[in-house]
């Protein structure tokens, strides 16, 4: 059922009404040109009955406009509504026009909305390379009205493009990336009665740096900050498995043996995979992953056994010498 809102003037407001009309011009135009449907406005002729009580008593009566909402989903949402992608949009109404001189001002930025309808990360700027102080400014703005305007309907998750001008902010493409909710985790049957995992069961893992800095990002995704992604687990990580295994039913210790990391990665893996789509992301494996374990190569050097009388290191070999610095020999 169509909705109608009745709006009524005298003659002292037909210029108000004129403006109202060529924003219905415009409004139209905009929809024809994005394929989303707009307010309509109807001109309507009432009947003789038809008056409107006015202050002065018995005024004639006036045409009237009939607004009417669209029969079907445009391009705009209303706030608050559901679950549309295109809710987004509503960070038009956040968007603060400011007076910037340019001559080609818009810019268009991509931003990744998680699952519960808030800006995931600082939106990135795809056009243009090089912006001018003035694109930067409408940057800054756009930024900032995405995240007063959040959080968005839950169907906007996922990436999303806007383009934006100094008084003007419109959604370019729509999700691209769908961002999956996390894994839902109760009490895995049986799970109590597991032995809890050691520093061993861990350690015979045999986890690269590399799958050590997945771990850390799998339990962050899952909701359980490991307070970094390094590739070296240390406090954060430790409760972060704590959280994971206590959420599972399972002995919470911190460590983890081989059924463990195999739940974990079953759980974690469709938001992991989606996380990885971010090429920030997937920076920081291969960062944490190159980082040279400074602190075990510092060990090594005092881990060596100890010299017979006589011999000394040279080059990693074990040299003795004779007739003062002549080498020799070397093992």
């Amino acid at each position: 059922m169509v909705e109608r809102t009745r709006l009524y003037w005298t003659g002292g407001t037909l210029a108000a009404v004129g403006c109202l009309v060529g924003f219905t011009v415009l409004a139209q135009q905009d929809g024809t040109d994005s394929g989303g449907a707009f307010p309509t406005f109807q001109m309507t002729t009432p009947n003789s009955s038809d008056t409107t009580p006015s202050d002065t008593g018995g005024a004639p009566a006036f045409p009237t406009f009939d607004l009417a909402a669209p029969e079907s989903g445009g391009a705009i949402t209303p706030q608050g509504a559901g679950s549309e992608a295109s809710d987004l949009i509503r960070v038009g109404s956040c968007y603060i026009a400011q007076d910037i001189p340019a001559s080609d001002p818009e810019i268009v930025v991509e931003v990744e909305i998680d699952s519960e309808g808030k800006v995931a990360s600082l939106p990135e700027l795809v056009e243009p390379e090089q912006p001018t102080v003035e694109q930067r400014l409408i940057f800054v703005n756009l930024v900032t009205a995405l995240e007063s305007c959040a959080p968005y309907g839950a169907g906007s998750a996922g990436r999303h493009r806007l383009a934006a001008t100094e008084d003007d902010v419109r959604l370019v493409s729509d999700s691209t990336v769908a961002v999956p909710a996390p894994p839902p985790q109760g009490p895995i049957p049986g799970a109590a009665s597991w032995l809890p995992g050691t520093p061993d069961t861990e350690a015979d893992l045999e986890l690269s740096r590399r799958e050590k800095a997945e771990l850390q990002a799998r339990l962050m995704v899952m909701g359980h900050d490991p307070n970094g992604i390094d590739g070296m687990p240390g406090k954060g990580t430790r409760a972060a498995l704590k959280a994971w295994q206590e959420a599972n039913g399972i002995p919470a210790s911190g460590y983890l043996d081989q059924i463990q990391m195999t739940i974990l990665m079953q759980q974690s893996e469709p938001a992991f995979a989606a996380w990885l789509q971010d090429p920030a992301n997937r920076e920081t494996i291969e960062s944490a992953a190159a980082a040279a374990p400074v602190a075990q190569k510092k060990a090594s050097g005092n881990n060596r056994a100890k010299l017979p009388p006589g011999y000394f290191w040279y080059k990693g070999r074990m040299c003795k010498k004779v007739f003062g610095s002549r080498v020799l020999s070397c093992r």
